[in-house]
């Protein structure tokens, strides 16, 4: 057969493709024209129902785990800020919150970033020398090694901005959270290069609950909200789908329902979700990822509007690399994704630091603000305003006072002190040991503060 002839039959096979049925979605015998073929346009609604119905069923197998994680890290974020987690909006604390955590995470991010920023190039290309056989060779292999280290740090310099941006985002991430995430993107847009890395927020990535590294993942889902506008870009790019007698769900599929929350979250505690200006509304989207492991194939899809929206996507990977796209650690790993932060290692200690610290303070002003009980007739609101006032003097009431001078009595014998309990003094003096616990607990000896060390002290992870 002519090469013209088998073109044609491709064409025509192409153009013939059928329609996808919910049968086909549970067989998974589906015929793709490409990697890059979106099938939403060739599903019929059983297809895309199943399509979903799969796809929330593994999110609900997740969605325990995630949620789980977020509340923890809305306290470990509180921890980090040093405020405590049950004030109220309205309520004056004054208890007080010594920021030790903060300050071990700041103090093991600065020493890591200073190594990481000292490394130019970050990654070094050295040429294969062992099956070079002459001069020339060797130094057409050295050029070839120097152009690919040049490619290399322009990424991480220039597009990726590792030092500048990525690499604090992550190191946050790294010692604040359970993990931290990367993120491999090859999708090209106008705003972004072919080639992305990107931070992942871990309070918003379903994991595959049934391994014990996220590498092992067979598939993962990531919740992001972009605006409205950027989701009719898409669906006129052709990247995303939606019928028409569909188009009306974009006009309501807006993140008003969300919980406040998640929003403030992802977007910051400023975000304006009461806002009435149509560019600005939040749509909640889903990636649907799918890896080839363990007999499945690999699958890219999106939901818009809410897990349960409008699947807009749905296809094979069309991304280069078919595997797991997200590369996770923790700053003490477990046997499960999530391992172990500084801020979670840290927390005993901080709690036992807040309750000596504040124990200490009440303790200080008690014995400053001593306590004696007098006869109710001695006092009266000017008393009370005097005391309140911190004056040096304060005035008894008027008419007790006259009454005492009268009979020639003293006054001194209406007032008694009142017994005070045992101080804190002693456990005050335990502070200095348990912040060296804190310390050593987490990591942080001295070389991470900059201290001059011994030769031969390790670094202590």
């Amino acid at each position: 057969m002519a090469r013209q002839d088998i073109l044609q039959l491709n064409t025509a096979r192409k153009t013939t493709l059928p329609l996808v049925t919910k049968g086909d979605i549970e067989t998974g015998t589906i015929y793709f024209r490409s990697d890059r073929e979106n099938i939403v346009r060739r599903m019929d609604d059983g297809a895309r129902l199943e399509a979903m119905h799969v796809i929330r069923q593994r999110y609900d197998s997740a969605r325990g785990q995630t949620e789980k994680m977020r509340d923890l890290m809305a306290d470990w974020d509180l921890q980090y800020k040093s405020v405590f987690a049950n004030d109220g909006d309205e309520v004056e604390d004054e208890r007080i919150f010594l920021p030790k955590t903060r300050e071990s995470v700041n103090t093991v991010r600065a020493f890591l970033i200073s190594i990481v920023s000292k490394m130019n190039p970050i990654v070094t290309m050295q040429p294969m020398l062992q099956e070079v056989g002459t001069v020339w060779a060797a130094q057409e292999e050295w050029k070839r090694a120097k152009l690919a280290e040049a490619m290399v740090q322009f990424y991480f310099s220039d597009v990726w901005k590792v030092i500048d941006d990525v690499l604090p985002r992550w190191l946050t991430h790294f010692l604040k959270y359970s993990m931290a995430i990367f993120k491999v993107s090859y999708y090209e847009t106008d705003y972004d290069p072919d080639l992305l890395l990107d931070v992942i927020d871990r309070a918003f990535l379903y994991i595959d609950p049934n391994v014990n590294r996220i590498e092992q993942s067979r598939w993962i889902i990531e919740e992001y909200y972009i605006p409205k506008t950027e989701v009719m870009e898409r669906v006129d790019r052709g990247d995303w789908f939606i019928k028409e007698d569909r188009r009306s769900f974009v006009e309501g599929a807006t993140a008003h329902n969300m919980m406040d929350v998640n929003l403030q979250r992802y977007f910051g505690e400023n975000f304006d979700q009461g806002t009435t200006v149509q560019e600005d509304e939040m749509v909640q989207c889903f990636d649907y990822w799918q890896y080839p492991r363990d007999g499945l194939g690999d699958f890219y899809a999106t939901i818009i509007g809410g897990i349960d929206g409008e699947l807009v996507r749905y296809g094979r990977n069309p991304f280069p690399f078919k595997g797991n796209n997200y590369v996770a650690t923790s700053f003490n790993p477990d046997d499960r994704p999530d391992g172990q932060g500084m801020c979670e290692l840290q927390a005993p200690f901080q709690d036992v630091i807040n309750t000596l610290i504040n124990f200490r303070f009440d303790d200080i002003r008690k014995n400053i603000q001593r306590a004696f009980f007098v006869p109710e007739q001695m006092i009266d609101s000017t008393t009370q305003q005097d005391f309140e006032d911190g004056n040096t003097f304060v005035r008894m009431k008027k008419e007790f006072l006259e009454t005492i001078i009268a009979q020639g009595g003293d006054a001194n014998k209406f007032i008694g002190q009142w017994p005070g309990g045992t101080s804190t003094g002693e456990l005050f003096k335990d502070l200095d040991w348990m912040l060296g616990q804190s310390r050593e607990s987490s990591n942080t000896p001295e070389v991470f503060q900059g201290f001059n060390v011994p030769a031969g002290t390790p670094l202590g992870i």
